[in-house]
This record gives C-alpha cells, structure tokens and sequence, in this order.
C-alpha cells in the first residue's frame, strides 16, 4: 500500500489548525479575565471615590444652609 502523502498533509493542517485555535481560546480566557479583574478594580475605585466624595458633599450642603442663612439675617 503505498503511503499517502495527502493524507499526512492533512493530518498535519488539522493539528495546526488544533493549536492555533488552542492559542486563540487561551487568548480570550486570558482576556475574559483580565475584564473581570479591571472591572472589580473600577468598582472598587468607584466605590473608595464615593466613600471620599461623601463627606464633602455634606459639609457642602452644611455650608450651603450657614450661606442661606447669613443671607436672610
């Protein structure tokens, strides 16, 4: 039987193929992960920013009511 060589070509594709869609599944789980990895960073940082923005948003409005006030003396 003589051998194939067509055979041993496509043998060859396939597993190229195999890897290179290997490389591009590892690709988007590593990119899946970096997004979940940003987007509990952004919402830590969302968060730590409002935690700060909170107090001055009410000493703002303290300072706004002492204004209303000195305005109707």
């Amino acid at each position: 039987m003589p051998f194939d060589h067509n055979l041993k070509t496509r043998w060859y594709q396939e597993k190229d193929d195999l890897l290179k869609l290997r490389t591009e599944w590892w690709t988007v789980v590593h990119a899946k992960k970096q997004l979940t990895l940003n987007f509990k960073q952004l919402r830590q940082t969302s968060s730590d920013a409002l935690s700060e923005l909170e107090p001055l948003l009410k000493k703002a409005e303290v300072f706004g009511h002492q204004a209303r006030e000195k305005l109707r003396k």
